[in-house]
């Protein structure tokens, strides 16, 4: 006979070391020491006990023991869990887990039989077990023959399996509160309907939600719970033996205290009546002095019933209503200061931050009277409200210090940090609790959190994976929202793909906000993905933003308006129209500042230092920059902003402050893994190849690469190809030239335009000169004259190295005269490589006069600027026709010091080089410029 039928045929007490277990009678005792546990774990113990040794699948076990209930993955493992506590030390190993597989009963010890019991009245492991407290059976027989108790027995029955208790609990746990109202006696009197009973239950669970040791909770949450579960049941009905009054009663289940609480009341004090019992029930659940008393709910009927229409509207997602509804209540007694923090709360998620703390300040006087553990909590949200993200972070972070069981400070933690950019705060917060225990919204929205922090931290691979894993989660428990939500993640991280049609996710995620009835998200989702759509096939653009503009102005919402303002800001970006986008972002940004959202305008003033600096309005740019650093920013926000402002010097030829920019923004490791350290690293090999340290730029062109981005990879090869160049080895940057093409054909237009600029300039300077006019001339013919200045400036740059080197004299003072134009008096990255070219030009002219007091203006600038590359280059044109700018020593020593050895300048002469002149003398013959031995 198998151990498992062997079992099956024993009697019904069996021994496995120091546990004995009753299975007739449902028991457990460890070492004498008796240990109830609830019907599903008991189950579980039993058919572990009936087949040792074989692997149980989960998919097996719900079957089989939670036959025909619907329930969450977490149920089992809260199960084993309760098993293995029951077990204790000596047996907690005796339950195996199987990787993704399910779990073993493998105890080292016999399992023996000591006995039979009665049968006579026994429970099976599948039947029903009573497990209501005597309290529960005296508060049923008094409600008995009422029409609404057979509904409260029955909750009562439902859950039943909350109560049952396991002793070995960590004394850290909350108290779980599960609060069900029943409804009202259809033969209450008329003053008496629905309202009373829904306001006891809100103002009850607002009460509990102000209580850090106690989490209120759902049924599904509660099943399988410890004696620190209770279920309290509220209903009103109407008085016995007085039709004039009503009933409120409150019975909590598994306590000790025998029957429920009572009030009767007339339909003119029902509101005290629920303000007493409501205190009642929380001195009753927490332990004795540990409950102080909360502001009074101050609200006649009329103003109660208007307060739970708020409730219900909030409740389903219609902010504007519930807004409405809040300021009747507030009209009616403005002393009520829940209504005004729950009325600021509703206008923030509008957008109307003004008016948020406008009706914060009001509620002052009521929420000093606040216990200080609720007092505690409203100053974290109150940061949230402000704006104040670092504030809240660090706010809600002391909550999850002290109380690291409440999952919703954890989410509150982590959405804060997100938003103060503390990516790795927020990481930490989400990682701090095992989500699959919870119940599945909050296991959703976990993951929804996640999946926000890894897109805007520039995880965009990790959160496609759980974006993807919350949209599942979703589709499963049937949420539109969150399914939406999730989609539009996914849409977000999926902006750098290859895809030519990255404007389908999007779009997905529109169709999903339109079905669960949020019409705002729903634009705001497709009017992102029309931004995706190529110029020629986004035709719908205008009409969506007016319609979405429309939508916000009508409800306040000036944060999605702002978000409108500034989708669109980006839209003109992509076409190459920095001037509207300008226009649009300096919109945005008036909206913004006056409705005091401190954290947009910040991320508005990082956009206009972009803008204005490809514009070519630097000072504009320094001052945008000045503003934004100015609100103390962090996270990724920094690192963008970090970026224009390396990128800014290095045009300046400010190289130290290049230097130091770069260094300031990735000094938190954490922080520079991101991709946007990644293109400061790409930005930083132009600082490091101009002050003449090529080692060092080679690594940073490396590191940038690593994000594997397609800009990134064709800046970072773009780079080595230069290092290649300045050391001599033109074969090498002919070979990163041809790896940077396939990364440029998948960016937008103006990146591709920009670097592919870059890209035909170094194919002259190495003598591939094919169809560069050509290539040029398109990227001119794209770029409308001063929409994307750096653009045109970087093309015309290309043309007239081109048609110097080709000896068209007549087209290289075209384009030196068009440069002289519109290169920025500051940019000195355009004003050296023009001096160049205008040196070159009078040579071609036979004004070798003119050309050496160019170069000689060059060179003193060059070393004004520590910009030893540029100095070496003008060095060696002037030695293409004989001139030594300097002294030889200073030469060797530059190119000992840099490693910048590349070919002659002369190619910039073309034909009319004269080949036949002595080169003794020319600094980059390789026999004289060799470093010392050893260096």
């Amino acid at each position: 006979m198998s151990e498992a039928n062997a079992i099956e045929a024993m009697p019904g007490v069996v021994r496995i070391g120091n546990v004995v277990i009753d299975q007739a009678r449902r028991r457990v005792e460890r070492d004498g020491a008796t240990i109830e546990l609830s019907q599903r774990p008991f189950d579980l113990l039993c058919l572990f006990l009936a087949e040792p040794r074989t692997l149980h699948t989960r998919k097996d076990l719900f079957r089989r023991i939670w036959k025909g209930v619907v329930v969450e993955d977490a149920n089992l493992s809260q199960g084993v869990w309760v098993l293995r506590r029951a077990l204790g030390e000596q047996g907690k190993d005796w339950i195996r887990t199987v990787a993704k597989s399910g779990y073993v009963f493998d105890p080292p010890l016999p399992i023996e039989s000591i006995g039979d019991t009665p049968a006579a009245g026994a429970a099976t492991s599948s039947g029903e077990t009573d497990l209501l407290p005597s309290t529960a059976h005296a508060s049923a027989a008094a409600w008995r023959g009422r029409p609404f108790a057979l509904a409260m027995m029955a909750a009562f029955a439902l859950f039943a399996v909350a109560w049952g208790a396991w002793r070995f609990l960590r004394p850290s746990e909350p108290l779980r509160v599960l609060v069900i109202a029943a409804p009202s006696n259809e033969s209450a009197p008329p003053s008496a309907p629905q309202w009373p009973v829904q306001l006891l239950r809100e103002w009850l669970e607002w009460k509990l939600s102000r209580e850090p040791d106690v989490l209120v909770v759902s049924a599904l949450q509660l099943a399988d719970a410890d004696e620190r579960g209770r279920i309290v049941l509220l209903s009103v009905s109407e008085s016995p033996g007085d039709a004039q009054r009503v009933r409120l009663h409150a019975h909590i289940g598994n306590t000790d205290e025998p029957g429920g609480i009572t009030i009767d009341a007339l339909p003119d004090d029902i509101t005290q009546a629920a303000d007493r019992i409501t205190g009642a029930i929380v001195d009753r659940l927490l332990p004795a002095g540990a409950v102080q008393p909360f502001p009074p709910l101050v609200l006649d009927a009329a103003g109660a019933q208007d307060y739970i229409v708020a409730t219900q509207r909030r409740e389903a997602g219609r902010p504007a209503e519930a807004v409405a509804a809040l300021e009747a209540v507030l009209k009616r007694r403005p002393e009520f200061g829940l209504a005004r923090l729950q009325l600021a709360e509703m206008l923030d998620e509008l957008g109307q931050i003004g008016a948020a703390k406008q009706q914060m300040a009001f509620a002052e006087q009521w929420i000093s009277r606040l216990p200080p553990a609720a007092l505690r909590i409203q100053k974290a949200r109150e940061a949230m409200l402000a704006r104040d993200y670092p504030a809240a972070a660090d706010a809600y972070a002391a909550l999850v210090r002290d109380y690291p069981y409440q999952p919703r400070f954890r989410l509150d933690r982590a959405r804060a940090s997100r938003l103060a950019q503390r990516y790795a705060d927020a990481t930490r917060a989400l990682d701090g609790i095992d989500w699959n225990l919870q119940p599945l919204r909050l296991r959703l929205e976990a993951l929804l959190a996640r999946a926000e922090v890894q897109c805007e931290s520039g995880a965009l691979d990790a959160a496609k994976k759980t974006a993807e894993e919350a949209r599942k989660l979703a589709d499963d428990a049937g949420w539109s929202l969150e399914r939406a939500r999730a989609l539009l993640i996914f849409a977000n991280a999926s902006i750098n793909d290859a895809s030519a049609e990255k404007w389908l996710p999007f779009e997905r995620a529109a169709a999903q906000f339109e079905q669960a009835g949020d019409r705002m998200n729903m634009l705001r989702a497709r009017l992102a993905g029309e931004m995706m759509r190529p110029p020629e096939r986004g035709t719908g653009a205008d009409t969506l933003l007016m319609a979405l503009l429309g939508e916000a102005r009508a409800a306040g919402n000036r944060e999605i308006e702002v978000d409108a303002l500034r989708l669109v800001a980006r839209r003109f970006r992509r076409a190459a129209d920095f001037v509207r986008s300008r226009d649009y972002l300096v919109e945005a940004t008036a909206v913004a500042h006056a409705s005091g959202d401190e954290q947009r305008d910040a991320a508005l003033r990082r956009d206009l230092a972009l803008v204005s600096m490809v514009l070519g309005d630097f000072p504009a740019a320094s001052r945008h920059l000045a503003e934004f650093d100015a609100t103390k920013p962090q996270g990724t926000l920094r690192l963008l902003a970090g970026q224009i402002k390396v990128r800014l010097e290095n045009y300046r030829g400010r190289y130290d402050k290049a230097a130091e920019a770069a260094d300031a923004v990735t000094a938190d490791p954490v922080e520079a893994s991101t991709i946007s350290a990644a293109m400061i690293d790409c930005d930083r090999t132009q600082t490091l190849i101009a002050t003449g340290d090529l080692a060092a730029a080679q690594l940073a062109a490396e590191r940038c690469m690593r994000s594997n981005l397609p800009y990134d990879l064709a800046a970072g090869n773009l780079a080595i190809a230069k290092i290649a160049v300045a050391s001599g080895d033109n074969a090498e940057a002919a070979r990163r030239i041809a790896a940077a093409l396939p990364a440029l054909q998948q960016l937008p237009d103006v990146d591709r335009w920009d670097l592919g600029a870059i890209a035909q300039g170094l194919r002259v300077r190495i003598g591939d000169r094919d169809g560069v006019e050509a290539a040029l001339s398109e990227i001119l013919s794209q770029v409308a004259p001063g929409h994307v200045r750096l653009t045109e400036i970087e093309a015309r740059l290309g043309l007239a190295e081109l048609a110097s080197a080709g000896g068209d004299l007549a087209a290289a003072q075209t384009q030196i005269a068009a440069l002289r134009e519109i290169v920025p008096g500051d940019d000195w990255y355009a004003q050296s490589r023009l001096a160049l070219i205008d040196a070159a030009s009078a040579f071609h002219r036979g004004d070798v006069t003119r050309a050496q007091a160019s170069l000689r203006t060059l060179d003193e600038a060059a070393r004004a600027h520590a910009d030893i590359a540029m100095e070496l280059r003008a060095h060696r044109l002037a030695v293409s026709w004989g001139n030594n700018l300097c002294p030889e020593a200073r030469d060797r020593e530059l190119v000992a010091k840099s490693g910048i050895r590349g070919a002659s300048e002369s190619w910039l002469l073309g034909d009319r080089f004269d080949a036949s002149q002595p080169r003794e003398h020319l600094v980059f013959d390789r026999r004289r410029t060799d470093p010392p031995e050893g260096r």
